[in-house]
């Protein structure tokens, strides 16, 4: 009687299975934990932003002498003509959200003393975060997420 030894290489399809269905169940817990952590790096990113703007504001605020002289263009705004007197659109370099200055003149400039700087999520760019993200001429930073909204000074 001839008995064949037959060497078996590899996985069966069941241990394959069976390692897939264990990726899977990490995958669905660590994926949610994983958006809020680009969520989190990308609000992070624009206070980051809108900080530098505000430092750029309170620089050329020295320059001329009063907040509401200094030309929208001269803080980082694209100078162009949007109809609105109250949107003026950034070059951005985040292309997730869009920033505007409120009040601007339709001279250019900022209207106010008491200016804020606002970050609006660009809708079909990012579908993972709707918050938008303010800094005002105190310096406090407010983030609005439907309908909870949650500031530091």
């Amino acid at each position: 009687m001839v008995t064949s030894q037959i060497k078996r290489k590899g996985f069966s399809l069941v241990e394959l299975m069976i390692a897939i269905a264990i990726i899977a169940v990490l995958m669905a817990f660590a994926y949610p934990n994983y958006q809020g952590y680009i969520q989190n790096t990308n609000q992070a990113r624009v206070k980051v932003q809108l900080q530098n703007m505000a430092i750029n504001i309170e620089t050329q605020t020295l320059n001329y002498k009063k907040v509401t002289n200094v030309p929208i263009n001269k803080i980082g705004f694209n100078s162009e003509d949007t109809g609105n007197q109250n949107l003026v659109l950034f070059p951005a370099t985040d292309a997730l959200y869009q920033i505007r200055i409120e009040p601007v003149t339709s001279q250019g400039k900022i209207g106010s003393d008491s200016w804020e700087l606002i970050a609006t999520p660009i809708e079909g760019v990012s579908t993972i975060s709707q918050a938008v993200v303010s800094i005002d001429y105190r310096g406090g930073v407010c983030i609005t997420e439907e309908s909870k909204k949650e500031c530091h000074p």
